[in-house]
């Protein structure tokens, strides 16, 4: 779905290993981490909750400025697509506030 959306996935470190993976587990959760294709300022924090499968996003600019009105759009359209993907009460997310 990420990719249907112009997301490309980026490794992250694993905690345990400190080797570079596609999916972490940390504090019960699988991490994961993806960058717009659209604007490569833009990354997503995916964290999926092994017990219940509980969603959230954390959508934020690299270079920590407010998002731009197309930024916004991309969050929009993310939001909306993984709450009617997983369901609106499994899917948080939380959008970086203004400097």
């Amino acid at each position: 779905m990420m990719t249907d959306l112009g997301y490309q996935r980026l490794r992250v470190e694993d905690p345990v290993t400190e080797q570079s993976v596609a999916i972490a587990e940390k504090q019960g959760e699988y991490r994961m981490l993806f960058q717009s294709l659209e604007n490569n300022n833009i990354l997503v924090n995916a964290h999926i909750v092994k017990v219940d499968g509980s969603i959230t996003l954390y959508f934020y600019n690299i270079n920590k400025s407010a998002l731009s009105s197309s930024s916004l759009q991309l969050f929009e359209k993310l939001q909306h697509r993984v709450r009617l993907e997983y369901g609106a009460d499994n899917v948080s997310s939380h959008q970086p506030s203004a400097p």
